[in-house]
């Protein structure tokens, strides 16, 4: 796993640099509007969506994976079911959508129950 990351990290900022530019895409690219700005699902919109956003700190909630490469998708074509929606990103660039996987990954280490 610790090589997964490192990989990431490679688009040339250290772990806690790229996580921090991770953030920055997520607050300004309005991630922060449904999934809150701890990204526990508790957004501004999230009261409105049915079904309600996820909490990104809940790996068991991710339906398409949680691997570096499944975020990315999901990211980049987001869902569209019978259920609810999430938007696409295609708009990010490449270096945005790695720092944008590499802060949501970091997210899984933290306790569900903050």
């Amino acid at each position: 796993m610790a090589a997964c990351l490192c990989s990431l990290t490679a688009c040339g900022a250290p772990r806690e640099e790229a996580i921090d530019r991770g953030r920055e895409v997520y607050l300004s690219h309005g991630c922060a509007v449904c999934h809150g700005p701890q990204g526990h699902g508790d957004g501004l919109a999230a009261t409105n969506l049915d079904p309600r956003p996820i909490d990104l700190r809940d790996t068991s909630l991710y339906r398409q994976g949680t691997s570096a490469s499944a975020i990315k998708q999901t990211l980049k074509f987001g869902l569209w079911n019978n259920k609810g929606a999430m938007p696409t990103y295609r708009h990010l660039s490449r270096q945005e959508l790695k720092y944008l996987v590499i802060y949501l990954k970091s997210l899984h280490t933290a306790t569900v129950n903050d």
